[in-house]
């Protein structure tokens, strides 16, 4: 599913200026004088333990069916990725036979779900009112959910390398200015414990339960994030692609017409998003706590499901206060948010 981003438009000489974002050098021996491109947009969800039916498309994605997928089908582990892409106003310009050049602008939003115990994870999301039961959680695997959204304004230079007979190779680099929006992790090591469904609620419960959180946020507020913060330049940070292309190119296909496609085949190498955002650590909503529920207390997994991401310190807070989360902040002053897609 991945491969099929932006399909038909990721490689090749006829890509233009969108062609810059997979391979910087794909712009040099374009087949474009010039080339402009107003919006763009992808979005991604991929799921390890997901599955569709072609034959039944239209109810694979109904919300319900959407949030079992998402939810590993409420069993064992899943990881799952969530990936928003927009083009923003690009243009690419043909110097000469040999050199091209381009200015992009871009925003991303990447969500990275790990090792998510999915029948927890599926009483949340249904307001922990929709259970199968009890099931006991004994995990010494790491959750964690990590989110990254940004925007890149780049400059891109790209240059034949190389003709010499069949052989053609091609070269580009692209150096972007990164402006960080917003970061957050949150991390559950080693979580122990029992959910129970209450019989006269209907609710569920976690009872008799162990393990670590970590809270780490940056940037603007999760909770009232609106599209114009991908413009935010409140975080920043610089970031770089580099690209090869190389061409075979018999003599019975290398005819000289500027229109045609003169290869018997290609093949492209690049390293691409290789930089970091800096966000400075917000206090006030990070945070790492040790997890003890012990005896008759218990912690009602709707509450949970009221309680906004950004707010999630604050939540666990007052259970301080009530024996159930003993607080221990943590002493970081900064996030590093790597831009990979993972």
């Amino acid at each position: 599913m991945k491969a099929q981003e932006f399909s038909g438009v990721r490689t090749g000489n006829y890509t233009g200026v969108n062609g810059v974002f997979y391979n910087p050098a794909n712009i040099a021996d374009s087949r474009h004088k010039w080339q402009f491109n107003l919006v763009s947009f992808h979005a991604l969800v991929g799921n390890d333990k997901a599955s569709f039916s072609l034959s039944d498309l239209t109810n694979s994605f109904d919300g319900d069916e959407l949030e079992d997928q998402l939810t590993g089908n409420g069993s064992g582990l899943t990881s799952a990725m969530v990936y928003t892409n927009i083009h923003g106003p690009s243009l690419m310009l043909t110097i000469d036979k040999k050199s091209s050049i381009a200015l992009t602008t871009r925003a991303r939003v990447l969500m990275n779900a790990i090792d998510i115990d999915g029948e927890l994870a599926k009483r949340i999301i249904d307001d922990a009112d929709d259970g199968d039961g009890n099931f006991n959680i004994a995990s010494a695997a790491r959750m964690r959910v990590n989110m990254n959204a940004w925007s890149e304004f780049g400059f891109t230079y790209s240059r034949v390398l190389m003709e010499n007979g069949p052989h053609f190779l091609k070269g580009g680099i692209t150096m972007k200015y990164l402006a960080g929006a917003a970061n957050a992790y949150i991390g559950i090591d080693n979580l122990t414990g029992q959910v129970t469904e209450d019989i006269i609620t209907g609710n569920s419960y976690l009872s008799n339960a162990s393990g670590r959180m970590q809270l780490g946020f940056g940037g603007v507020s999760l909770n009232d994030f609106e599209l114009n913060d991908l413009t935010s330049f409140k975080s920043t940070g610089f970031g770089a692609d580099l690209g090869l292309v190389y061409e075979y190119r018999p003599a019975s296909l290398n005819d000289y017409d500027v229109a045609s496609n003169k290869y018997r085949f290609r093949v492209g190498l690049a390293l691409l998003d290789a930089g970091s955002i800096s966000y400075k650590r917000d206090i006030t909503r990070s945070g790492g706590y040790d997890i003890s529920i012990t005896g008759a207390e218990r912690l009602n997994l709707a509450e949970l499901d009221d309680t906004d991401v950004d707010d999630l310190k604050g939540f666990s807070s007052m259970h301080v206060r009530n024996s159930l989360l003993h607080l221990q902040v943590t002493t970081h002053l900064n996030i590093k948010a790597v831009c990979l897609p993972l």
